[in-house]
């Protein structure tokens, strides 16, 4: 459990549970995953999570400081803050910036670079990984 999961476009998740033979995972696009992400063209830094929305999967990068510069298209990494995940791996492309006039944060709107759809092959980063505590219990309780 905890164990990095990535495919070839990029950050899946991570290993939630294993069951023998088996792992439940826990994908970005998932409201309690949480990820530590860099906009890679500024440096911005905010925690993405995902959105329930029925037919898409999205996420939100939230607590990006109001003045940082992020635009629609840029390209989202792991910062690798939090031991979790590992710097420089692709989570996805800006697709919308809210901007309020109050209020120290914006918003902006992430697709997956992984088409969840269509995912076929995985691979499991087993070296360097931690085990967060939420999950060293094997209980699956957040």
């Amino acid at each position: 459990p905890g164990m990095p999961v990535v495919a070839a476009d990029g950050l899946v998740g991570y290993v939630r549970r294993v069951h023998g033979n088996y792992s439940d995972v826990m994908l970005v696009a998932d409201p309690q995953c949480k990820v530590d992400v860099i906009v890679r063209r500024t440096g911005a830094r905010g925690m993405l999570g995902g959105v329930q929305e029925r037919n898409r999967y999205v996420a939100n990068i939230q607590f990006l400081e109001r003045d940082d510069d992020v635009r629609v298209g840029d390209e989202v990494y792991t910062s690798g803050l939090g031991h979790r995940f590992p710097a420089g791996i692709l989570v996805g492309h800006v697709t919308r910036v809210t901007r309020r006039d109050y209020g120290l944060y914006q918003q902006a709107e992430v697709t997956p670079s992984v088409d969840f759809s269509d995912l076929r092959e995985v691979l499991v980063l087993t070296t360097g990984s931690r085990v967060p505590s939420d999950l060293n219990s094997g209980s699956g309780r957040e």
